[in-house]
């Protein structure tokens, strides 16, 4: 409040895609204090397009700007060479009911019943409650393993060894995971859903496939098609590759933050 009464310029870096929803959630003097306060900001940032929704009721759309995140410098490898003999699928997130584990566990259940050669490395914090179950459908699978949670060296590690990266999530408060941003710099296929951010990130058939929410046939049924299909892997990743390197490095996300700063709002 005192930096807009002294008029000075109020930025809203906004991350997920719950505030909008939690805004029309709420009645009385709690909405109208939210209202007040948010349209106080002079500028929004959020992650892309599909996400200004969370602004437009406090700021005119004209000061909402699009700034994609990114992934670190580290897990880029240039002489990473993919190997598409095989199915290598990996999960990296948050193991919990709207992330989709449970529907990805049943899809590779799925590829064992077709007797599909393939590994998995599932990586990630497991929700508590569920922590028995999922512990128990990973168990039952023979070619996939938990591997606990991993930072930095292990998680390029993971994801340089997959050639497919899978997140499934229908998670509400879910942005634009930066799960998939690292994915798509260490090379790999992503399968993903048609969900909040990510359809502005990843496009169908040419950085992987958008698969339906909480449908395990629709991943298996791309999992099947890669495994028919293993030169799309190849094609996929080289075009990730460059993708990434176009659009989500520190570099570029450096530009274009300091483009937004020296903007004007626009009255």
């Amino acid at each position: 409040m005192l930096s807009s009464i002294l008029k000075k310029e109020l930025i809203i870096h906004v991350h997920g895609n719950f505030l909008g929803a939690q805004y029309q959630q709420l009645i009385g003097f709690k909405k109208k204090l939210f209202f007040f306060l948010v349209s106080k900001f002079t500028k929004g940032i959020v992650l892309s397009d599909s996400l200004k929704q969370n602004l437009t009721p406090f700021l005119d759309e004209k000061n909402i700007y699009v700034l994609y995140n990114f992934a670190q410098n580290y897990l880029i490898d240039n002489k990473l060479k993919v190997d598409n003999s095989i199915l290598k699928i990996s999960y990296l997130s948050n193991l919990m009911e709207e992330k989709g584990i449970f529907q990805l566990l049943d899809s590779l259940k799925d590829l064992e019943n077709k007797k599909i050669n393939y590994k998995a490395k599932i990586a990630g914090n497991i929700d508590a409650s569920l922590k028995d179950d999922i512990l128990y459908k990973i168990d039952k699978l023979k070619n996939t393993s938990y591997v606990g949670v991993v930072y930095n060296d292990d998680k390029k590690q993971l994801l340089n060894w997959s050639n497919v990266f899978v997140l499934p999530t229908f998670y509400k408060m879910e942005g634009q995971p930066i799960s998939i941003l690292e994915a798509l710099a260490t090379k790999n296929v992503i399968i993903s859903t048609n969900h909040a951010g990510i359809i502005d990130i990843i496009e169908n058939n040419k950085n992987g496939f958008l698969v339906d929410k909480q449908n395990s046939e629709s991943i298996t049924n791309k999992f099947v098609f890669l495994n028919d299909n293993k030169s799309k892997i190849l094609e996929i990743s080289n075009y990730n590759k460059m993708y990434f390197a176009e659009n989500f490095t520190i570099t570029t996300f450096s530009e274009q933050l300091l483009k937004i700063l020296k903007s004007n709002a626009k009255t």
